[in-house]
């Protein structure tokens, strides 16, 4: 991720977490982490899971929307955490706050279904408190998700590191293919990356 922003003169600030015992309790760490960044720096925030890559600036695109957060959505309406444009807005704060909260209260639960349900059930209270706006598919596009949209290009895609971390035994050592799909993407990422340097 950091090399793929650097190549395009993003400039990224990579945190290390220490490990909370799973992918969904780690998974649940991030709304703490983020409304600890949100606190300590001003302007608009891009978060992106580490294993993304960027393809373009993403910046131009994203520094005009006028909302609180900004986060994509499948086809289906799932929200996937794995981009999220957080804006400097004190409901931005308190988002992330009540997301926070939702983890520490239920952290057998994945946090982008967490971060779903607040959002929903905001959107449908009498008085939504949030702004948030839905991001194209280019902003968080899964390399081989047939379900993608077309789109003209890519800003940001995710490459499911998820899959090493629930990958499930098999026979005789063999790997399924969906991994092995997302491994043979990140061998050809890695080539393109190395050969720009």
């Amino acid at each position: 991720m950091a090399r793929s922003a650097e190549r395009i003169g993003l400039k990224v600030h990579a945190t290390a977490l220490p490990n909370a015992g799973s992918w969904v309790l780690n998974a649940g760490l991030k709304p703490g982490f983020l409304l600890q960044e949100r606190a300590k720096l001003r302007g608009p925030l891009l978060y992106v899971d580490v294993d993304a890559v960027f393809h373009r600036n993403p910046w131009p695109e994203l520094r005009g929307l006028d909302c609180d957060i900004a986060v994509y959505y499948e086809a289906d309406g799932s929200l996937v955490s794995a981009t999220i444009l957080i804006n400097d807005t004190p409901e931005a704060a308190h988002l992330l706050e009540l997301w926070r909260q939702g983890c520490l209260a239920s952290p057998d639960m994945w946090d982008q279904l967490v971060l779903q349900q607040i959002i929903a059930e905001d959107a449908g209270s009498t008085r939504p408190q949030f702004r948030v706006i839905r991001l194209p598919v280019s902003f968080c596009w899964i390399f081989d998700r047939v379900e993608n949209e077309p789109v003209s290009e890519v800003f940001i895609e995710q490459l499911q590191a998820s899959r090493e971390a629930t990958k499930r035994k098999r026979w005789f050592g063999r790997i399924g293919k969906r991994l092995q799909r997302r491994r043979d993407r990140v061998d050809e990422i890695e080539r393109i990356l190395n050969a720009a340097r």
